[in-house]
């Protein structure tokens, strides 16, 4: 993607509208739009980075463009890797823990998807940082620190990752989530978070004058003290004048009654079941948000047809009245507006007035059901829905409202209003109900499910069927044969209407459904059938059959109409044939054509054969209505005997006809035909796609005919489907295990733990054998731990094994203890630590476990250490039971001597109640003392020591006196080193100490015999802080400061200067085995306090500066501080100056110079101030040792001083003197300095601008890599306007480009100069390009991102011509990146790029990658442009754009039916382009590979 830099003026910001501004430290970042918050963070971060302020943390930012799904914004990059990103959004809330858990989870999940945008290393770790404008709640700056371990402890960790998996299909069809999860805990722990607040982006703000003055505008200060009175006058007078003219109550009462059509209307009860209605929990959940004090705003409720969406609207609407909150609930089918201001006219009050009036008062709530019956598909106009878009928008400017809308999922995917309106809000997806509510009701109406079909209970789930079975069960009726709704709707028809022999109720639902037909409408007049029979419509309406209301008719549901049609359109003889031509095959009518068929069959089973028959031979017809009739024929139930006969005469004879036929059979009957003829159906053709297809079935059928399809494979092994690795796959669905199963299993293969496919079919086959698994974990396991480390192809086997381990444990936990005592012991024994037996010891360590702690929370994340974990776990369960089994294992772990038992041996202890703890921790103690185990300050020593203090007192006297005599006697050898040759000290005594110091009080006045001799080592020891140390490696761990950090904001002045004199250079300390902090530690501490406390600390720098015995570490720290707190920029300066006078190495003076460096306005620079910098910048002691490098160069003594020095460019003062000393510098310098020079040479211009660029080309005569690298921030701000004097550098330059975000940097100059009209730069950019392939890229970039300015158009198009004939994957995915960008930024117009893309999809380049972001493009457009989508669209092969690379293909197949779907329904008035429309989605199905999926979402039209 482009750097965020201004190609148009030498300023880094882009162009922005500034927004007015009265007090720069309070800044109301809600003001900014998404994009410009963005942009000022980006800004805010470059400028930061470029001025060193993250030396070896960042090197660049890159601002992201619209990749919203990935939860990233700006990307931070370290050495051209991504070791950072700052989360951008404006939360309208403070930060909580479920947000930041839900943003960083998302950002995880993408980069399995990615490996580019996440970096770590085991020094490294990756920085997250949430931006955020109104804070951080508190329970989440209680766990910011920790955040990775609350985060992987969470309950909710699960079920948040598969949500996010499942919002996003990008990831769905990428990641596998329990393949991914050790991976994404292990990235999770290299995570550091941060949090960035406004205060923080502010204090910026504030350093960066030039950065807050391009976003807002300055203006003058009102003092409001003296308008208080006069405002509270005012809000005295609106108040009255609001309350005379507007009576809240008549107000609520108004749009209490405008909400009855939705209670009318809405059903929430099921019939016959004495009212009973069901709690959804989504309800409670929308109600919660209702009530949360979010700032947003807007809800959708999205969910499939009849899946109860209503209901739950209508339970809000109840809800919200409970607890008088006032809402307004609109049922958006039956007041329809053809614009904002009719639709106000049918609710008859003024809606946003009304609102506005009762918001000042309370939230309120306004509901708006079903807004996808006005969208395109099911409504002949937009201008409906138009007029709810814009209701809704005036809705969202008027605070303390909240506003739900429902939708069906499909037009909330595919409408482009609603998915603009639904992107940016709270969505709550409604599943239909569960297996358990289905059932809840069935028992209401005296049913069980033993009677009726798996197939008709999943139907029962959409909660409309549910509601027709209640109406129409009998306990008299057999229901096990129900298995489609078309079945269902024959019952209902046969007792509501066929039963009703008084009226003509047939005759008048076929009329309805004629005339809805005609209309292509939903919804018909009311007053015509009234007229011709009020009984029967009555009679329709009272038995829901129909609803009425607003004067017009709709049926009950959708699937309700196509069935009636589908029966008046048989039964009066009529042609489906010449339906399908007449309407030309529109999609629209699937549901229509699929119960007509359904109907047919029962009709005419002649006609039904020869029109599918026809149907399917006939070239004219199209794919998706083949599909659909192959879909029919394939779910029949009980297929008859002519049925039979036309599959074995018409679709056995067509390779064509059959693969589409096993494609879409999904009745059990056809299959158990399939079986019986396997021959027929071509089960023996070494045709591989037969042969997918063939496999796709099985598995279809694994579920509900196992024991079928064991058999039969054992019977036909020998055809060519059931190749090993086929079988493995359909035994791996099988549930429960037979001997036939096992039979089949080793006939093929011998399971193994190497192979994660054989461990996945060991965890099925556990709930029925047990013991079998058992055996092959006895035989392998200790294998497997021997390989898993070196051997990288069984590491993703470790998660499975371990779910099959717990597995077990739940049925056995006390063999997979034997399993794994005994294979962990061997493999242990393998590794025992060589320092064994070279320091002769007795408790043995190993390299396996020396980093092992239990975790009873699945912390871990090394395989061995689980398997220990789930070791101890179950020995804890089991020995909570039965004693005895422990005991077993207390023996081994005592006679072991390896530390990581005897470490299980006291975990299990401390964790098991039984009457023999006392005993067997006794006889622990003793094995201690006897193998030197006490020594250390390990967990094995930590977990001693608490069960000691637990359970002391718990002993008898004698046993009491056995344990302290022990402790006394403690004795290790470590006790004896001498640690401080300088100050020889020994520890004697030191361990004892450690465990006898937790003994109870009362335990040493009872034993005189003891207090005296632990009073001694009371003395001796008791002022050590006895840390535990947990299990992890040390190297890279920051020392601690010497004092807790808790005690430096409360010491005295005097305790200070204590602590300066007593930890000087030579003070050691330990803790246990470990150094403590010294002077270094204490003087950056030092250093905080003062910044953090500048007026308290002021006095102690006034003393200790003067003071020869304070060490001058304390005395630069104080005054670097003092610099870095702005608080006293003239004492600093005095105090500086002392310093200066003082004997200090290099280092010291570089301190110095960086405090000034790197906050200026801490400090006054005076001339002895200005003349100590020039010094420094002048003098150049380690010449031999510059490498030349940018790094060296800022960091050393005369490069930062020359940075420095460049900064004081705004000293009135000197600001005459820094031109010729830098230029003269410049001139001699080694070359890392004059990198330095470079990197901030721009400042000079401020000064005198041609003079400050000569010395830029004077630093530039000889270019190398490091000077290019140098220069790329000062060149933002000469080259648009030296571009002539510049161009024979940047032709040098080219081949100096030798890492990634430079090369882009200058090809983004390049092509500018280019574009801008400077001749001289054709050569540079032809030159670049054939250098660097890499840099077309970012030459695509930047001219589509100045496609639409005049000036530069020629010369884009240019550039764009250049490269269609490459046929490289990169190169298209800049055109693509740039079109994303373009779009994004401004808004790009089809019709102004048309010619563009009209050449790009005709070129080369196109076919080499992925289009995601044109098919987003075109959508965008699709409303305004439809027919020029459809033109493109028409110019491109169908097949490769769905296809994309293999890399993309699954999301592109999703756009490209997103794409054409949103577009049908804009040109089924135009003939031509209707059918245009048509054949491309025809086509698109044709070569899809997500058919069945497609199909569904076609069908939710």
């Amino acid at each position: 993607m482009l750097e965020d830099i201004e190609f148009s003026s030498p300023q880094l910001l882009e162009t922005l509208v500034k927004i007015p501004l009265t007090d720069p430290k309070n800044i109301d970042y809600s003001s900014l739009d998404d994009r410009d918050f963005e942009i000022l963070l980006y800004s805010l971060t470059k400028r930061k980075i470029l001025e060193s302020k993250y030396l070896g943390q960042y090197d660049d930012i890159q601002l992201l463009s619209g990749i919203r799904d990935k939860g990233r914004d700006c990307a931070l990059f370290y050495n051209s890797n991504q070791v950072g990103l700052i989360q951008c959004k404006k939360y309208a809330e403070p930060l909580t823990p479920t947000i930041m858990a839900k943003e960083l989870l998302k950002f995880l999940l993408w980069s399995f998807t990615d490996e580019r945008i996440f970096y770590y290393t085991d020094k490294q770790r990756f920085n997250y940082i949430f931006a955020t404008i109104n804070g951080i709640s508190e329970d989440a700056v209680n766990i910011v620190n920790s955040f990775s371990d609350w985060l992987i402890d969470c309950e909710k960790f699960d079920s948040w990752c598969k949500t996010i998996i499942k919002d996003y299909s990008g990831l769905q069809c990428k990641i596998n989530y329990e393949e991914i999860k050790p991976l994404l805990i292990e990235k999770i722990k290299a995570i550091k978070i941060y949090v960035l607040q406004a205060v923080d982006i502010s204090t910026d703000l504030i350093a960066y004058k030039d950065i807050l003055s391009s976003f807002f505008t300055i203006v003058g200060i009102i003092q409001t003290d003296a308008l208080k009175p006069l405002e509270a006058k005012l809000d005295r007078f609106l108040a009255k004048a609001e309350h005379s003219n507007n009576d809240i109550d008549k107000i609520a009462d108004q749009i209490k009654d405008s909400s009855t059509i939705l209670e009318q209307v809405v059903i929430s009860s099921f019939s016959n079941t004495n009212n009973y209605h069901i709690d959804r929990a989504e309800t409670d959940n929308i109600f919660n948000w209702i009530q949360s004090p979010t700032k947003e705003q807007l809800a959708f409720i999205v969910g499939e047809a009849g899946c109860g969406k209503s209901v739950i609207i209508k339970d809000l609407l109840q809800k919200c009245r409970n607890v008088d909150i006032p809402t307004l609930a609109i049922k958006a089918e039956y007041l329809k507006g053809n614009s904002f201001l009719e639709l106000q006219k049918i609710l008859q009050f003024p809606i946003i007035d009304y609102i506005r009036t009762l918001a000042q008062t309370s939230t309120v709530v306004i509901l708006v059901d079903q807004i996808d019956a006005l969208s395109q598909y099911l409504s002949t106009t937009r201008d409906y829905l138009l007029a709810y878009t814009e209701l809704i928008v005036k809705l969202q400017s008027i605070q303390n409202t909240k506003i739900v809308v429902s939708t069906r999922k499909f037009d909330c995917d595919n409408d482009p209003e609603i998915h603009q309106l639904a992107q940016n809000s709270q969505r709550f997806n409604i599943a239909t109900l569960s297996k358990q509510e289905v059932e809840q009701v069935l028992m209401k109406i005296s049913c069980t499910k033993d009677n009726l079909s798996s197939a008709l209970l999943d139907i029962l789930q959409t909660p409309v069927y549910l509601e027709v079975f209640c109406r129409i069960y009998s306990s008299s009726q057999p229901y096990i044969n129900i298995r489609t709704v078309y079945e269902l709707y024959n019952r209902l028809w046969d007792k509501l209407v066929l039963e009703n022999k008084s009226l003509p109720v047939k005759d008048i639902l076929f009329a309805i459904a004629n005339d809805m037909h005609s209309a292509q409408e939903i919804t018909i007049l009311a007053r015509k059938y009234r007229e011709q029979d009020h009984q029967v419509i009555d009679y329709l309406c009272r038995e829901h059959l129909i609803e009425i209301n607003g004067g017009t008719i709709q049926m009950f549901h959708q699937s309700f109409y196509d069935y009636v049609f589908a029966k008046c359109f048989i039964e009066k003889e009529s042609d489906l044939i010449t339906l399908l031509k007449q309407q030309k095959q529109s999609v629209f009518i699937r549901s229509t054509v699929k119960m007509i068929v359904s109907y047919l069959r029962e009709y005419d089973q002649r006609k039904y054969l020869d029109t599918i028959n026809t149907i399917i031979a006939c070239p004219g017809f199209k794919f998706h209505i083949k599909h659909l009739i192959y879909n029919v024929f394939g779910s029949i139930n009980h297929p008859t005997k002519k049925e039979k006969e036309f599959v074995r005469d018409v679709i056995c004879e067509s390779d064509e006809y059959l693969c589409q036929f096993l494609k879409n059979c999904s009745s059990p009957d056809w299959f158990d035909h399939i079986l019986d003829n396997p021959i027929l159906y071509g089960f023996n053709s070494p045709k591989s796609n037969l042969e997918n297809i063939q496999l796709s079935l099985f598995y279809r059928f694994m579920g509900c005919r196992t024991n079928r399809i064991i058999c039969f494979i054992s019977e036909n092994r020998e055809l060519p489907i059931f190749k090993q690795e086929n079988v493995l796959g359909l035994l791996s669905c099988v549930d429960t295990w037979t001997d036939d199963t096992f039979e089949l299993l080793e006939s093929y293969v011998s399971l193994s733990l190497r192979d994660y496919r054989h461990i996945g079919l060991l965890i099925k086959i556990v709930n029925s054998s047990t013991e079998y698994v058992v055996n092959i974990l006895k035989n392998q396991l200790l294998d497997f731990l021997k390989i898993h480390k070196e051997d990288n192809s069984v590491k993703g086997n470790e998660y499975e094994l371990l779910i099959l381990l717990k597995a077990i444990s739940e049925k056995q936990p006390d063999v997979v203890c034997e399993i794994l005592f005994d294979a962990i012991d061997q493999i242990i024994y393998e590794n025992l630590d060589e320092l064994n037996t070279i320091l002769d010891r007795q408790l043995l360590e190993d390299k396996l476990t020396q980093e092992y702690e239990y975790s009873d929370n699945e912390n871990n994340t090394c395989f061995l250490y689980q398997c220990l974990d789930l070791f101890i776990t179950n020995l804890i369960n089991v020995s909570n039971i039965n004693i005895s089994v422990y005991r077993q294992y207390h023996t081994k772990f005592l006679s072991s001597n390896k530390w990581i038992w005897l470490y299980c041996s006291i975990i299990v202890l401390r964790k098991t109640e039984c009457r023999e703890r006392n005993r067997l921790f006794l006889d622990f103690v003793n094995k201690m003392s006897v193998i030197d185990g006490f020594a250390g300050s390990h967990p094995l020593q930590h977990e001693a020591y608490e069960l000691l203090i637990e359970v002391f007192q718990n002993f008898s006297e004698e046993d009491q006196k056995i344990i302290v005599e022990i402790l006394f006697a403690l004795n290790p050898s470590w006790e004896r080193h001498i640690f401080d040759k300088k100050r020889p000290k020994y520890f004697i005594g030191n361990t004892s100490y450690r465990y006898l110091r937790g003994l109870p009080k009362s335990y040493w006045v009872r034993h005189k015999q003891y207090r005296r001799k632990f009073q001694e080592l009371q003395r001796r020891w008791g002022h050590y802080q006895y840390d535990w140390q947990h299990n992890v490696v040390l190297a890279g761990v920051g020392v601690p400061s010497p004092i807790k950090s808790s005690a430096y904001e409360h010491m005295t002045q005097k305790q200070w200067i204590q602590s300066f004199i007593k930890y000087d250079n030579g003070y050691h300390r330990w803790i246990g085995h470990f150094p403590a902090g010294g002077q270094e530690q204490h003087a950056s501490a030092f250093k905080r306090v003062v910044k953090e406390l500048p007026d308290r600390m002021l006095s102690v720098i006034d003393e200790i500066i003067f003071r020869p015995d304070i060490n001058i570490t304390y005395k630069i720290s104080g005054v670097e501080g003092l610099i870095e707190s702005k608080r006293f920029p003239e004492k600093s300066c005095e105090l500086f100056c002392e310093l200066m006078s003082l004997s200090l190495e290099d280092y010291m003076h570089k301190q110095l110079i960086w405090a000034i460096l790197h906050n200026p306005e801490g400090i006054i620079v005076n001339k002895k101030i200005f003349d100590y910098i020039v010094q420094h910048a002048k003098h150049n002691i380690y010449e031999d040792k510059d490498d030349g490098s940018i790094m060296y160069g800022i960091n050393s003594l005369q490069g930062s001083a020359c940075m420095c020095l460049i900064m004081q460019y705004n000293q009135v003062l000197y600001k005459d003197l820094i031109i010729p000393i830098i230029s003269s510098i410049s001139k001699s310098c080694p070359t890392g300095v004059k990198a330095a020079i470079l990197y901030r040479e721009a400042f000079l211009k401020w000064i005198d601008e041609q003079k400050a660029f000569e010395i830029f080309q004077q630093c530039l005569a000889s270019v190398n890599n490091n000077l290019v690298v140098a220069a790329q921030w000062s060149l933002q701000y000469y080259y648009n306007q030296y571009a002539k004097e510049l161009s024979t550098f940047f032709y040098s330059a080219i081949d100096c480009l030798t890492e990634d975000t430079v090369r882009r940097n200058y090809a983004i100059f390049i092509t500018q100069m280019y574009l801008k009209g400077n001749i001289e730069y054709e050569n540079i950019l032809n030159h670049m390009v054939e250098v660097h392939k890499e840099t077309i890229s970012v030459a695509i970039e930047v001219a589509l991102a100045h496609y639409s300015v005049p000036e530069y158009k020629v010369r884009c198009v240019e550039i764009l011509d250049k490269f269609y004939k490459l046929d490289d994957e990169n190169i298209c995915e800049a055109y693509e990146c740039g079109i994303l960008r373009d779009d994004h930024h401004r808004g790009m117009d089809l019709k102004e790029y048309l010619p563009f893309l009209t050449e790009y999809v005709k070129s080369t380049v196109f076919k080499s990658g992925n289009h995601h972001y044109l098919i987003d493009y075109l959508f965008s457009q699709a409303a305004k442009y439809p027919k020029l989508v459809l033109d493109l669209l028409q110019i491109i092969d169908i097949q490769r754009l769905i296809e994309g690379n293999k890399k993309g293909w699954y999301r592109q197949e999703e756009e490209c039916q997103k794409l054409i779907l949103g577009t049908i329904n804009y040109v089924k008035d135009d003939p031509k382009y209707c059918a245009i429309a048509i054949d491309i989605l025809d086509n698109i199905l044709k070569h899809s590979r997500m058919q069945d999926q497609m199909m569904h979402q076609i069908d939710s039209i």
